[in-house]
């Protein structure tokens, strides 16, 4: 407790980190998805903020992670849920990824960060059973990649595959 961050989103976001790779995913989770919630939270309130910090200053301000970490909290958060061996939810996840970078909350994250993302979450659906989604996802980072995938897909009727970790 002595080294955790002060900031509760940064606290969840280490906390879902640490758990994953320790194995206690159901820990990982219950973590990624608080940070996912805190930080759409403070998206929604940064103009109010902002109007805030000009009288008070810049450390007023709670952490708003970027879009690259903003990526990542359901990036982490689908690795716990298929450590947890349940697809559906990090299709869940994938989700996540796909609205996030079409609804362009932000700053967009560079163009190969962005294609990068967009072929993990076509895994992530694919591996959800969720083929036409990872289809789309696999055609945007394509464009996005020019072209340049990490490998073939597995096929839509296969039972099992595996999964890339970055």
């Amino acid at each position: 407790k002595k080294i955790a961050p002060a900031d509760a989103l940064l606290r969840h976001m280490y906390r879902g980190l640490v758990a994953m790779h320790a194995g206690q995913a159901e820990i990982g989770t219950r973590s990624m998805d608080r940070a996912w919630e805190i930080a759409y939270q403070r998206w929604t309130k940064r103009l109010s903020d902002g109007a805030a910090a000009m009288l008070t200053g810049d450390g007023a301000l709670p952490y708003d992670p970027g879009p690259a970490e903003r990526m990542l909290i359901p990036y982490y958060g689908g690795l716990n849920w298929l450590q947890r061996n349940e697809p559906g939810e990090a299709g869940v996840e994938a989700r996540r990824m796909a609205t996030f970078l079409e609804t362009n909350q932000g700053a967009k994250p560079n163009v190969q960060f962005e294609g990068l993302m967009r072929y993990v979450s076509g895994v992530m659906f694919e591996v959800a059973g969720e083929r036409n989604d990872a289809d789309v996802a696999y055609r945007n980072a394509t464009k996005l990649l020019g072209g340049a995938l990490p490998g073939d897909t597995i096929p839509p009727d296969a039972t099992h595959g595996d999964v890339v970790i970055f």
